[in-house]
């Protein structure tokens, strides 16, 4: 036990924490604000708590406590404001939660690097906000929690679909942990060659070493035996010290002087492990038998052996077969390290019964704190989790638009309504409802109700009639299916949507509106993670149009149409707030009437960026070349549109936006030929039940 009580917090299990993005950069001459959401903080749900969290320095190992306090009663969002200088050099950052009782002295701070190299302090998963004035952290109990922030982020940065979805950001995670799992089994199988090699050289020594003992006189065997416990007990001296790696020179003498001293073999394979010679210590150790040993703590320091060298399966079944052994101060210890394990793995219940059994169990109050922590902050992930696995999304949307030239908007076709020539202000509202069956890792269904509409007045705010027969009444309902996972070795997102669409508008101006098309719509798209910061994207949908306008039959809306779409976002930093997205597009529409068949070709430019007042700003250049191969005159549209918006998130449900778009629409068709601008202020408002 005496190897035990001097090892316990000198284990390290950094390498099993979540890697956060070394290219983040801390500007010390910008202010700095850290949120933290916990349920766990939020003591008193009639005061402002306050706690506080461990910013770290990874390059150079400098901490500091940052305090953060509640934003408002039973608000549960921690907030803190700070300038860290640290001598005025940026920094990476690196966010840690320690227990408070931890943080209450400066002697204190200085073990905090300790115990983040001992592997009881891992790290936390971040989502990085800077400006002009501005940087923010926003830190997370897992790397799910940071992807929804982030798809929350980008759901709110622009008006138009962005095609890096969560679920994109999911396939690529889930990519990544298939290859870190492949590579590690690929590596633990190749350790476990050297180790086999490793162990046959050791037995044949042990055997020659054994031999050459029994040849010698008694005398010399006890002489011999005599120097073994010498060299045994400074090895051990040593070892107190702190400097292992004399001590595993004595402990190697030790062995070789004696080599029937199965104590000796154990000592040195412990030793082994301290001087970070895991593979060697497992060998050495798995020879250590015989009543001298404890074969409880041998297989516990195998196990840490086992983490050491990322073999984590055969770490956790060692670990828990020590817990069922019952030792008073083995016990605790190996579920303590095996919670650390199950977290990492993302197992949070039985992890959290491993923390809560080293409360119910242990005598080591350090110990009881971190495994506290670590029950705090699974709390807040089965929050979160509990939060994910809500079956239903609302979402309500409306805004106020002017427009300087208001289209007779009259099919889906992707092509321009005739203009009016007439300018007016339109309001535009519209909800969904999607209801979520199916929501995983791996797979997601969902079923989707939308409306929209909209009221359009004149410039004095006076209903128009004229205006009113333009304005679309659009129902559809959609039925989503998605699959996350893995591609050509790449993270993959596959979606599949059937859809049904109607629209709805008052053409002869008499009564109510009629429906003017319904449409069948099946869309498939593919998102492959080529890169870190590069995602593509490739979709095909297609379309029937059943027309029910009366025309001309050379003006047969009635249609079927093909879209194939390429979309490749490439993000400029790190952190995902700034990127480039291209598209290209090619359409076919084949319509009963021949003047409303074209071959359509698409190609768009956006870049989008974080602005002032945390706000994220896009611009944006779409344009469009549409052949009406078969029309009478052989028409021809060339149409620019040029976009810049902004977004504002105000709460985690609420978002407000600012679009404006200015468009010129060549036609060699000339009632088709206009040139318009248009101004949107919105809101969007969404939530999950």
């Amino acid at each position: 036990m005496l190897f035990h009580r001097v090892f316990f917090f000198a284990l390290c299990l950094s390498s099993l924490a979540w890697a956060q993005n070394q290219n983040i950069k801390i500007d010390p001459r910008k202010p700095l604000k850290i949120e933290y959401r916990s349920q766990a903080w939020n003591k008193n749900p009639h005061e402002i708590d306050h706690d506080a969290i461990v910013l770290r320095d990874s390059a150079t190992g400098k901490v500091v406590r940052i305090e953060l306090a509640e934003t408002g009663e039973d608000t549960s969002v921690f907030i803190g404001d700070y300038f860290v200088t640290w001598g005025g050099e940026s920094f990476h950052p690196e966010i840690y939660l320690v227990p408070r009782e931890m943080l209450q002295s400066a002697e204190q701070m200085k073990k905090i690097n300790e115990l983040i190299q001992d592997g009881t302090l891992v790290k936390k998963p971040i989502f990085f906000q800077t400006g002009s004035h501005l940087q923010k952290i926003s830190v997370f109990d897992t790397r799910e929690q940071a992807i929804a922030a982030y798809e929350e982020f980008r759901r709110t940065r622009m008006q138009s679909q962005v095609p890096v979805t969560r679920e994109a950001l999911e396939a690529q995670t889930k990519a990544e942990k298939m290859a870190a799992e492949k590579s590690l089994q690929d590596a633990a199988a190749a350790q476990d060659l050297t180790r086999q090699s490793m162990e046959a050289q050791e037995k044949a020594k042990q055997e020659t070493l054994r031999a050459e003992q029994d040849k010698m006189a008694s005398h010399e065997r006890e002489h011999r035996s005599e120097k073994a416990k010498e060299l045994a007990a400074q090895a051990m001296d040593l070892y107190q010290k702190g400097n292992y790696t004399e001590a595993e020179k004595l402990f190697n003498q030790a062995v070789d002087l004696d080599p029937s001293n199965d104590t000796f073999y154990y000592q040195y394979g412990v030793t082994l492990y301290k001087a970070d010679n895991y593979n060697k210590s497992l060998v050495i150790l798995g020879l250590a038998t015989g009543p001298g040993v404890n074969e409880t703590e041998k297989q516990y320091y195998q196990a840490l052996n086992h983490m050491k060298l990322n073999e984590y399966d055969s770490a956790l079944t060692m670990l828990d077969q020590v817990k069922t052994k019952n030792d008073k101060v083995l016990a605790p210890s190996a579920a303590f390290y095996a919670g650390v394990i199950r977290y990492q793995k993302e197992d949070f219940e039985t992890a959290k019964n491993n923390f809560e059994y080293v409360l119910d169990n242990s005598q080591d109050p350090r110990m009881d704190k971190q495994a506290e922590n670590y029950i705090e902050q699974i709390a807040n992930v089965m929050a979160f989790q509990r939060e994910a696995s809500k079956k239903f999304i609302v979402t309500l949307n409306g805004g106020l638009e002017y427009d300087s030239n208001i289209l007779l908007v009259s099919n889906s076709t992707g092509s321009s309504g005739a203009p009016t020539n007439l300018e007016g202000y339109r309001w535009a509202y519209g909800t969904s409802l999607e209801y979520r069956p199916i929501y995983n890792q791996t797979h997601e269904l969902s079923a989707v109700l939308n409306y929209s509409d909209m009221y359009s007045e004149s410039t004095q705010f006076q209903p128009n009639s004229y205006f009113q027969n333009t304005d679309p009444l659009f129902l559809s309902v959609a039925l989503p299916y998605r699959y996350k996972g893995q591609a050509f070795g790449r993270g993959y997102q596959m979606g599949l949507t059937p859809s049904f669409e109607t629209i709805h508008m008052n053409l002869d101006g008499i009564g109510d509106r009629e429906t003017i098309v319904e449409s069948q719509v099946l869309r498939n798209d593919n998102t492959f993670v080529m890169t870190e910061n590069w995602f593509a994207t490739y979709m095909i949908e297609l379309r029937h149009d059943q027309s029910y306008i009366s025309a001309a039959t050379a003006d047969n809306q009635t249609e079927n149409r093909i879209t194939l779409t390429s979309l490749q976002t490439l993000f400029m930093d790190s952190r995902k707030t700034q990127a480039w997205i291209g598209d290209v597009a090619v359409s076919q529409n084949n319509a009963e009437g021949d003047d409303q068949t074209y071959t359509r070709f698409d190609l768009g430019a956006t870049y989008f960026a974080p602005t002032w007042w945390n706000m994220t700003w896009t611009g944006g250049l779409l344009y469009y070349n549409a052949n009406y191969t078969k029309h009478e005159t052989g028409r021809k549209d060339n149409d620019f549109n040029f976009m810049l918006g902004l977004k504002k998130s105000i709460t985690e449900n609420l978002s407000l936006n600012l679009t404006g778009n200015y468009i010129i629409n060549s036609s060699t068709d000339s009632p088709s030929d206009y040139n318009k601008y248009t101004i949107l202020g919105g809101f969007t408002w969404s939530k999950a039940f």
